[in-house]
């Protein structure tokens, strides 16, 4: 379909969700941003999806950042920033989902690229992926969320030299200063993002968003209350099927079979 603008299709539990303008470097304008939400709204609210993958289209980039020429058209159509209230909603959708959440990056990550795959769980790159922060070569600053992921993610020392200088750099750099989680041939994020993918939607899914939602709140939580968190949702796991089969699985040495309940 000509306005597919984000490609979609679910296997094995993983639900991909891939950027399709690749002749724009997969840049965001608001068209974009409206369909990706859209996916991770759906995926959301789809327990079947247990792991969701973004990727971008096309052998150039994961996403270049913000499509400039539509902004551009934006400001001198004199119609306000209706790409910055479609930005939020997306950014909004992307935090509030619960299970995990892979980007898998080639080529261009730059500026909201960068802001979207700050905003994944997990980073999977190919050694073709150029990351950066370029928005103050431009007369701006990230807006998407960049000032307050990145320096959870790398630290504020690594966090000020990338934003400041607004300097590209190469996937092994990304690696080195933790950025990504792991580092593929060229050309092959996305690919080895869904291998990961699927690994992990072969654990057990309840298991596995109780640990998301529980790793997030110890950013948020000193260590007591985050420990008082931490027991409430094992708790809750104790008598579900899953921990029930995990253990069983175990002792009759099978895999164990998962169901979300």
């Amino acid at each position: 379909m000509a306005d597919e603008l984000v490609k979609w299709r679910v296997e094995a539990g993983v639900g991909v969700a891939t950027l399709n303008r690749p002749e724009a470097l997969n840049t965001l304008n608001r068209d974009t941003i409206i369909q990706l939400s859209d996916r991770v709204r759906h995926a959301s609210s789809d327990p079947s999806i247990r792991v969701l993958v973004l990727g971008g289209e096309g052998p150039r980039a994961f996403c270049a950042g913000g499509d400039l020429k539509a902004r551009q058209r934006e400001y001198e159509s004199g119609e306000g920033d209706q790409f910055a209230d479609v930005l939020q909603q997306l950014f909004t959708a992307l935090d509030a989902y619960p299970r995990p959440l892979i980007a898998g990056i080639h080529g261009y990550c730059l500026g909201g690229g960068l802001e979207l795959a700050l905003a994944c769980d997990l980073r999977v790159a190919s050694t073709d992926a150029v990351f950066g922060s370029p928005e103050v070569t431009i007369g701006t600053m990230p807006a998407a969320g960049g000032t307050q992921r990145l320096p959870r993610i790398v630290g504020v020392a690594h966090a000020k030299e990338i934003v400041f200088t607004g300097e590209k750099f190469d996937a092994a750099e990304a690696y080195r200063i933790g950025l990504v989680n792991r580092v593929a041939p060229a050309g092959e994020g996305l690919s080895a993002a869904i291998t990961l993918a699927e690994l992990i939607a072969q654990r057990a899914p309840l298991a596995v968003t109780g640990s998301k939602a529980a790793i997030e709140k110890s950013t948020l939580l000193d260590l007591h209350d985050g420990l008082a968190f931490e027991q409430e949702l094992v708790a809750a796991l104790r008598n579900t099927h899953d921990r029930r089969e995990g253990v069983l699985a175990f002792t009759e040495r099978r895999p164990p079979r998962f169901r979300g309940t």
